[in-house]
């Protein structure tokens, strides 16, 4: 592992969900693959979203409209075994014609903090269950049981461009 990059990874992990770095996403331009802390956020919220509500949760909520770009991220980074899962995923919604938008528009009436169920948000949706089958334990940075080491991939993505990534993070500041 790259000296620096774990740490420099753990250190945008705790603070991309605060300003400044939390307006990021709200860019024109994002996600920008070609820019490595564009890479990190992308990855890491798409690890929070499958860790906390698996894949089903990641594809409604707001990372979810970027499941073409973390696919790509995945490829970048040397992650091509889960990128190849994203890319069945994608086939699967297309298949059943499933898009962001239609998930996230079931998700918009759900009250904060009120705990619901996809099947509850999303009644008479099919590929549910097959996305389910698809995906089941999928993890993008645990190593138990991972397709691959996304999290070591990272780190050797991210060392080479520790200084890109410091001069795209003091653009970020205010």
């Amino acid at each position: 592992m790259p000296p620096g990059a774990d740490a420099r990874i753990q250190q945008l992990a705790a603070s991309i969900y605060k300003p400044p770095l939390s307006e990021v996403r709200d860019r024109p331009h994002y996600p920008d693959l070609e820019n490595p802390l564009h890479v990190i956020i992308l990855l890491v919220d798409a690890d929070t979203e499958i860790t906390m509500q698996g894949m089903l949760g990641f594809l409604e909520n707001a990372t979810g409209r970027h499941l073409g770009a973390t696919r790509e991220a995945l490829r970048r980074i040397g992650a091509h075994r889960s990128a190849e899962l994203l890319a069945m995923v994608e086939a699967c919604m297309a298949r059943c014609s499933i898009t962001w938008e239609r998930l996230r528009a079931n998700s918009e009436g759900v009250k904060e903090f009120k705990v619901t169920s996809f099947s509850a948000s999303h009644p008479g949706l099919e590929f549910a269950d097959e996305l389910q089958e698809l995906a089941a334990g999928f993890e993008l940075f645990s190593t138990s049981g991972a397709l691959e080491d996304v999290y070591a991939l990272l780190c050797e993505y991210v060392g080479p461009n520790l200084a890109q990534l410091d001069q795209e993070q003091a653009q970020t500041s205010p």
